[in-house]
């Protein structure tokens, strides 16, 4: 259990599936400087986060789909669309909000 909650760990699995360590931490022995100046702003958001505002995750089987939807649908499209515009993020918000609360539909019955 040691190993899994150590900066190697952390390094490991973000090069695995690019997901930002939750300890505060773990996030500075990651290098994520790219070429993409959307990706490394994005980041540069999601490094605040952590070190600001991070919290436990909360006790729902449907967070890592949450979690999921919101790095997938709002964020990956924002850099990879290199969108600025209020109206598309919005958009895009609005979708996944969509997808989300179907998905969370399954655990209110």
């Amino acid at each position: 259990m040691e190993w899994l909650t150590n900066d190697e760990a952390a390094e490991q699995y973000y090069e695995a599936n690019g997901a930002i360590p939750g300890r505060k931490d773990s996030v500075d022995v990651i290098d994520t400087n790219t070429d993409n100046p959307y990706h490394n702003e994005a980041w540069t958001v999601l490094k605040y986060q952590v070190e600001t505002t991070n919290k436990a995750r909360p006790i729902s089987p449907g967070y890592p789909y949450l979690s999921e939807t919101f790095a997938k649908d709002i964020l990956l499209k924002i850099a990879q669309n290199e969108v600025t515009d209020q109206k598309t993020i919005r958009s895009y918000v609005d979708e996944a909000v969509k997808k989300i609360d179907l998905e969370f539909e399954k655990y209110r019955k």
